[in-house]
């Protein structure tokens, strides 16, 4: 064994968190490089690599009764070790508080959002959209106010194990403690959050008793394929931070659908405050009044996303509009509904300015390939992508992204895992996209955005000959 491959010379290492190929892989990494591997945390063990923070073993190493000093670091220290020959110094590898801790948020303002937000992404923790098996924790407002009939709250709760709920002031403690704190164990009487709705007939009433009653059981098969047996239209409607995306599926008469696009019509609302939200579901409401609604919970490509008439934020949402050919309106387009009674407007007239020109661009380019297909095309449809995430706390929303914009995606920690089948590789560290040997191609995370937002900008047109000139690292001027 060489001398830069036997850098640990004997030293004991232990693991936290790895499972499966990740750990097999670093287990080699450690006996190749000279050093012992150890199954448990004892006095012979010289470092720990974690995985995530709140592992038995990690929360048992920091824990005040624990007389084992040993320092906690990611694996980024074993390969910078590796590649220096020699044992780097651990502080800059030091686990992070909260480190690849996945937490959603429920019911959370903005304000509170933002007071946490940069805390815990500064502490390793991953914010993620959605609600999944990997999430840690459920960001709620406050714990002895929790709205029961949220349904990423069921969901959590539901869960095997249980998700753990949080809230804004045990976020705020663990910072400050510098040390992840006991969660309190029960909450009190959960408050009834009462949504005012404009007055309805009686059979519209009915119909949306039923719909709520499909939502409580979740009968998310049922309501879609009623609704696919008579060809109902969709309006979703898609809130940041928000637990629920709702579906409406409706029918009625043929005059109150004629007011629809032909096709399913999908709103996101992007970047816009609370109260906005609020005025915007019961205008939604007064629109959809004369039809017969049911709902359920599904996340779909959108037609529209909403966004404030503001200096434009490109959101995971933004960018999904783009990849899908959306139409990204203000606000404005809203207001125009409602007050032209319930004939939807023209959207070309309200597209945000800033995106205005990569909307076109994109719708262009999308009909030009649905125009040679049979089923809709997306951006990144056909593509099946490795994405490279080094632990990024936009993970989850950059697979979003993908596979909304058509993609088959799935996540590697690193290039070795990932196998000959995919198409491309998504890094979204840009040093290591750089120095990646692969027979797959490489694309940087940081060339995607501008390639959504200024595709003009990429030499090439059509989707495949944008995507080659970015992974050739190749940008041309406006």
């Amino acid at each position: 064994m060489s001398a830069k491959a036997g850098f640990l010379n004997g030293i004991t290492v232990t693991v936290s968190g790895f499972y499966g190929s990740e750990l097999t892989e670093l287990k080699q990494q450690i006996t190749n490089n000279g050093g012992l591997f150890s199954e448990t945390l004892n006095h012979e063990c010289s470092f720990l690599i974690a995985r995530k923070a709140n592992t038995r073993m990690v929360i048992g190493a920091l824990s005040e009764s624990n007389r084992i000093e040993i320092p906690i670091v990611t694996r980024e220290w074993v390969q910078a070790s590796q590649d220096a020959g020699c044992i780097k110094p651990t502080e800059p590898f030091t686990m992070p508080l909260l480190y690849n801790l996945r937490f959603s948020s429920c019911g959370v303002s903005i304000n509170e959002y933002w007071s946490v937000y940069q805390a815990l992404v500064k502490a390793g923790a991953i914010f993620c959209s959605d609600l999944t098996d990997r999430t840690d924790y459920l960001l709620v407002s406050d714990l002895e106010n929790v709205d029961n009939t949220r349904s990423k709250v069921r969901a959590a709760q539901s869960n095997t194990p249980p998700i753990p709920l949080v809230d804004v002031d045990w976020v705020k403690r663990v910072i400050k403690a510098k040390k992840i704190l006991p969660i309190a164990k029960k909450l009190s009487k959960p408050k009834t959050i009462a949504h005012t709705a404009p007055a309805r007939d009686t059979e519209t009433m009915a119909a949306s008793s039923l719909a709520m009653r499909m939502m409580r059981k979740n009968d998310i098969t049922t309501v879609g394929t009623a609704c696919q047996a008579v060809k109902r239209r969709a309006a979703v409607i898609d809130f940041d931070g928000q637990s629920e995306s709702f579906q409406i599926k409706m029918s009625g008469t043929p005059a109150s659908r004629s007011r629809l696009e032909e096709k399913d019509v999908v709103v996101y609302i992007s970047g816009v405050d609370d109260r906005f939200k609020t005025d915007f579901l019961v205008d939604l409401e007064r629109l959809l009044q004369d039809l017969d609604g049911q709902i359920s919970q599904l996340s779909l490509p959108p037609t529209h996303v909403v966004v404030p008439p503001t200096p434009i934020i490109n959101t995971v949402k933004v960018l999904v509009g783009l990849a899908t050919g959306a139409h990204i309106v203000t606000s404005d387009w809203v207001k125009e509904w409602v007050r032209s009674g319930g004939d939807m407007p023209e959207p070309e007239t309200y597209l945000h300015p800033d995106v205005r020109r990569a909307v076109r661009y994109w719708q262009c380019s999308l009909a030009r390939l649905a125009s040679r297909s049979a089923t809709p095309l997306y951006l990144f449809s056909g593509l099946r992508v490795a994405l490279l995430s080094h632990n990024n706390p936009r993970e989850s929303d950059i697979k979003t992204l993908l596979e909304l914009g058509g993609a088959q995606v799935e996540i590697f920690d690193s290039i070795k895992s990932a196998g000959p089948e995919f198409t491309d590789i998504l890094s979204m560290l840009d040093e290591q996209a750089s120095r990646l040997s692969s027979a797959v191609p490489v694309l940087k995370w940081s060339a995607l955005v501008p390639y959504l937002t200024k595709p003009w900008m990429v030499t090439g047109s059509g989707r495949m000959s944008n995507f080659e000139s970015l992974r050739n690292g190749e940008e041309d001027g406006e």
